[in-house]
């Protein structure tokens, strides 16, 4: 794996901060799961998928980009308490900050997808019930974005092979196989 460091700037804020980048080959060779996790996701990689200001608390993807809604809502109280969750990983509070500013500003695909990488956190970090709470929210946002038009996964039965496994590991047997059957019924590549 290899690191590299950039300056940027906070778009909320103005702060500048450090980034380091990590890549690792690991990457290009691993079979995903079906939530299209890599079984060797390096914990390093994952945690740079988010990131947060060091002075306003702003969390995304890029924090050197953000709207004037997503600027707005991080002195929300809602988004306050989200930022330092007792009992959780700091790094699953971020996605979920993170999911929060993406569900407010219509952006359920992205919402969706923080949500699902928040569980995989909690899965590494052996909180089955957070995980599973996680995943929980990841299928509303899932569902939001369906109904907005927005993809959250490309070809025909991906979308139904990630919800069918979110719905399995929420518990939910019955809608998992439902929606798996219809996956397939799309004929999906292997």
């Amino acid at each position: 794996s290899e690191c590299r460091s950039h300056d940027l700037a906070c778009a909320c804020c103005g702060m500048p901060s450090e980034l380091v980048v990590r890549r690792s080959a690991i990457l290009r060779f691993a079979e995903r799961e079906l939530d299209t996790r890599r079984p060797l996701l390096p914990r390093t990689l994952l945690r740079d998928w988010v990131r947060r200001c060091p002075n306003c608390s702003y969390c995304a993807p890029d924090i050197t980009e953000a709207d004037s809604r997503a600027c707005a809502l991080i002195a929300e109280p809602d988004y306050q308490k989200l930022l330092d969750c007792a009992g959780l990983p700091q790094k699953v509070n971020e996605f979920l900050c993170w999911s929060w500013i993406a569900t407010a500003t219509g952006a359920h695909d992205e919402a969706a997808w923080a949500r699902i990488r928040a569980a995989w956190i909690c899965d590494d970090a052996r909180d089955a019930g957070t995980a599973r709470l996680c995943r929980s929210l990841a299928l509303e946002s899932a569902e939001a974005a369906i109904c907005a038009g927005q993809l959250i996964a490309e070809g025909g039965g991906h979308v139904e092979l990630i919800l069918s496994d979110l719905l399995r590991r929420c518990g939910r047997f019955d809608e998992a196989a439902a929606v798996a059957s219809g996956g397939l019924a799309c004929k999906p590549d292997e």
